[in-house]
């Protein structure tokens, strides 16, 4: 891994509740683990509580992992299947894509051979109907969802 291209990784934010207490139980066992932090689900109580959440002052090359839990659109991914997302396309209002951090994607991809490597798509709505998800697909493809409401 080149210390120069992957940031080392300072603080994991995950959703408040049992993904919280899973990252938790998982990093007991790391010496010298990043920082945990819960979240609040929704997009304006995430921007609430960043605007006002004194985090630690990152280093020049610190980095911030976001976990979370969704959904498939596509038949290929099943309830386990791990997703590494190299875009995130936000279906709301804007439309926007935002990349992710491609050299620490593919680390990350390495570290977990049997991990999908995906573009996603962030809703502000459960997911459940099978038309709900064909037309998430027809516009996005094949991609991964997750819920951010």
């Amino acid at each position: 891994m080149a210390e120069a291209i992957i940031p080392t990784l300072e603080v994991i934010l995950v959703p408040a509740g049992a993904e919280h207490r899973a990252v938790q139980r998982a990093m007991r066992s790391i010496p010298h683990s990043p920082q945990i932090v819960p979240i609040p689900a929704g997009p304006q109580a995430l921007q609430q509580f960043l605007a006002g959440w004194a985090g630690p002052a990152l280093s020049a090359t610190g980095g911030i992992l976001l976990l979370g839990l969704g959904g498939s659109l596509s038949p290929q991914l099943g309830v386990g299947d791990r997703v590494l997302l190299t875009t995130l396309w936000d279906d709301g209002q804007t439309d926007t894509a935002y990349p992710t951090h491609g050299p620490l994607t593919q680390w990350i991809a390495q570290q977990l051979p049997q991990a999908t490597v995906a573009d996603g798509v962030s809703c502000d709505r459960v997911v459940t109907t099978i038309a709900e998800k064909r037309a998430l697909g027809d516009r996005y493809g094949p991609l991964w969802w997750r819920w951010k409401g």
